[in-house]
């Protein structure tokens, strides 16, 4: 065998190990660590994943979820999230995202106490408002995906511990495609057999506007 032959095979079989061993790559913490910030950064607020999973065939999967946002007084938490694309359809069709499923999510409401007017010696602090953390289309305008929402729960937090659960469940089925929300909501309460059923569609801003 030639030497340009054995140079090909020694860079197809690292190719082929680079590959195989790919899922593993993603999930080592330095890696993982990156992607989390780079998703991160396409958000306004606070991402924070204990850890994730991802396989060829194997669709995501992550633990312990929380998205703060001070901005629009929203708390998201959950114990985790799953997708049902692994890598090899992702790689496939990028721009969607298949279906996301988050079971028993808590959004907290924080309902903040009304600033009070400085008075006259006391320092006070101008905050300039945020720059975009991106240029160009949102995410939400890029990407397409399916959401399913199980056993949801609301809570609102006036700044006292534990904060009041409100008495329903939420169901919720949605999709995004091309910056529009279609979805359909139950609400079920806790204390009996009534709920509500409602089902829209939101259309989200464009980049560079506010989501509220």
């Amino acid at each position: 065998m030639t030497r340009k032959g054995r140079a090909i095979i020694i860079v197809l079989l690292a190719a082929t190990t680079a590959l195989s061993l790919l899922p593993s790559l993603l999930s080592l913490p330095p890696v993982f660590s990156a992607l989390r910030d780079q998703v991160a950064r396409q958000l306004p607020g606070r991402l924070e994943v204990a850890s994730c999973s991802l396989g060829w065939m194997d669709g995501l999967h992550c633990s312990a979820v929380r998205y703060d946002d001070p901005h629009l007084g929203l708390r998201i938490e959950a114990e985790g999230f799953s997708g049902d694309k692994g890598i090899l359809l992702l790689m496939a069709a990028p721009s969607y995202l298949g279906e996301i499923t988050i079971d028993r999510p808590t959004l907290t409401v924080l309902q903040s106490k009304p600033v009070e007017p400085s008075r006259a010696g006391e320092d006070h602090v101008a905050l300039e408002p945020a720059s975009p953390k991106e240029k160009g289309a949102s995410w939400w305008e890029r990407l397409s995906l399916r959401l399913t929402l199980h056993e949801g729960r609301v809570v609102l937090d006036r700044g006292e511990q534990p904060g009041h659960t409100l008495d329903v469940v939420i169901e919720l089925t949605a999709s995004l495609a091309q910056g529009a929300v279609n979805h359909v909501v139950h609400l079920k309460s806790t204390r009996g057999p009534g709920f509500l059923r409602a089902k829209g569609f939101v259309n989200l801003p464009v980049a560079g506007q506010p989501l509220l």
